[in-house]
This record gives C-alpha cells, structure tokens and sequence, in this order.
C-alpha cells in the first residue's frame, strides 16, 4: 500500500519538496522501517535551483496524530504558496495534489485499523494461553488429588496384648537364636580386644589365640550353612526377609567374605608364614565386623514375638526344632 501511495505522489503531486519528502518518510515509518529516500522534484513550477535529493530518518508509527497534523499544516502551507504564485484560480495539478493528500490520508487511517486489529488478535493469543496453562494446573492439581495419602490404605490395628506364657512361647526362637549368636559375640571380643591393647588376654599361648579365631570362622560358617537349608527356607513361607537375595542371606554373604580373609590370615600365622601382627589381625576384622554385629541383631529381631506372632501360631512354634 505504501508503494502505491509513493507513486501517486511521485506521478501527479506538485508542491514543496519537504511536503512531499515528509509525507512519504512518516508513512514508511508506520511499519517500522528505516532507510534514505531520494526525493527529486516533479514539479514543472519550482525553481531550477532546488535540491535533486535528500535524505531523511523515518518515524515510528507513534508519530502517526502528529504526522497527521503537520501534513495539513504543510498543505495548506503549500497550497497558499502555490496560489500566490500562480493566480486566483486552483490549477488542476494542485486539485490532483489535494486528492493525493486525501487518498494518502485514508490510506494512513487503513494501517491504523490494521495495527488495532494485530493487538486484538495478540491479546487473544495471549487469553487462549492463560486458559491453556490453566487447564494444566487443575489437570495436575487432580493427579495429585488421586494419589493423595489419604487414598492410602489404613494401618493394621494393633495386635492384643501377648501374656507372659504366650509371650514366652512366640518368643522361644528368638532366644534359641541369641544364645548362638552370644558364643560368636564372645569369641569376637576377645580377639578385637587383643587388637585394641596390643596384648593377648594372660597367659594365653599365642597358638591358643589364634585357635580361638579359627573356631570361630568354623563355627560361622557351620552355622549359616544350618540355617539356610534348614531354618531359612520353613520361614521363608510366609516371611520374605528369610528368603534367597533378601536382607539376611545378603548379610550371611557378605560375612563370609570377611570370614574368608580372616582364616586366611590366621593359618598363615599359625603355620609360621608370616608373625601375627594384632594392628593387621584388626585391619581384617574390621572389614567385615559392622555387618556381622547387625546380622547378630537382625535375626534375633526377627525371630522376637512381635515379629513372629503375625506369621505363625503357637502350636506352629511349638513345633520347629532346631
């Protein structure tokens, strides 16, 4: 549009080159543009001294009521200059030049009614948006809802208070268990505390002592090696900790690991392939005693009376000898 109001102008207007230049300028300026525009003289009226060109800086589309404005101003300023030059009556090149104004004037009130219509349809853009994330947040604010704690199920009631007799009976395992387990915290002691203060427990032979080491990683294993074939796999039936890869069989392995290094050690010394030396006999122990002391205290745990009155009935302890 704006290339069909250059050429009007530059095909029928006559009148001061800055009416013209200025027109054509401001209204480029309407679509943001900048660049020179070479303006030349068409008038068949102006001096011969007048400037072939110009250059000018174009205006944003802000400028469009004051652009407005001084045009009429400059038209009118044109318009009487031409008529004191010329004679009393309106020359036809000057009614073409008026009808060029008003066509650019429409033209100019168009690229109003165009830009209005652009924000309209960006403030719409801008509503289906917000409504969109809107949709989002209610969308997620009901997953959250469906998944809520308050879904969960219930705890289980508490189970009634056992008697001292049932208590004793549902916990006979457990203490079975313990005392085992009490003979390897023993043997245990004894050998850390050598370590610890650099001298063996009096008048104990250093044969003796190492014996004591080799009996338990014996006993260790004989014990794991019952439990998995024999106790392990009847509880496992209904309480998953016993069974293969869970927690307890897990500790077991990685006890032996330990177990392994320890006897190792020991024959060693015992052969007379190397000293014993307490600060390296404390370095294999400590590899592997954290998980053995928990192990110790899991599986009792787990054979307790709270534990195993959910599983099994007394009777059905009553039974199990180990």
């Amino acid at each position: 549009m704006l290339a069909i109001v250059s050429a009007r102008i530059n095909s029928s207007a006559i009148g001061k080159p800055t009416v013209l230049t200025r027109f054509v300028s401001q209204a480029r300026g309407l679509t943001g543009w900048r660049s020179t525009l070479k303006t030349e003289s068409i008038s068949s009226g102006l001096s011969g001294d007048s400037q072939a060109g110009s250059s000018f800086k174009l205006v944003d589309s802000t400028g469009l009521e004051e652009f407005r404005s001084d045009f009429s101003i400059s038209a009118a300023g044109a318009s009487t200059s031409t008529s004191s030059s010329t004679s009393t009556h309106t020359p036809p090149q000057t009614q073409k030049y008026k009808k060029t104004l008003r066509q650019a004037s429409a033209s100019l009130a168009g690229f109003r009614g165009l830009e209005s219509l652009a924000k309209s349809q960006i403030r719409q853009v801008g509503t289906m948006a917000s409504m969109e994330n809107c949709d989002k947040e209610v969308s997620s604010s009901g997953d959250n809802t469906a998944t809520s704690p308050s879904t969960a199920p219930s705890a289980e009631p508490p189970l009634p208070k056992l008697s001292a007799a049932e208590f004793r009976t549902y916990n006979r395992l457990a203490v079975m268990m313990d005392a085992y387990h009490n003979h390897f915290r023993y043997t245990w002691n004894l050998l850390y505390k050598a370590c610890t203060t650099g001298s063996r427990p009096a008048g104990m032979p250093i044969r003796t002592f190492i014996s004591q080491g080799m009996h338990l990683c014996h006993a260790l294993t004989v014990h794991h090696t019952i439990e998995e074939q024999h106790i392990f796999p009847e509880l496992a039936e209904r309480m998953p900790v016993f069974a293969p890869q869970e927690l307890l069989i897990s500790q077991h392995e990685q006890i032996h690991e330990g177990l392994e290094k320890l006897e190792e050690y020991l024959k060693a010394c015992l052969s007379g392939e190397r000293e014993m030396r307490l600060p390296e006999l404390k370095e294999v122990m400590d590899s592997f005693g954290d998980v053995l002391w928990t192990h110790l205290d899991d599986e009792v745990r787990m054979l307790g009376a709270e534990s195993m009155r959910k599983h099994w009935s007394k009777e059905e302890i009553l039974s199990m000898h180990w």
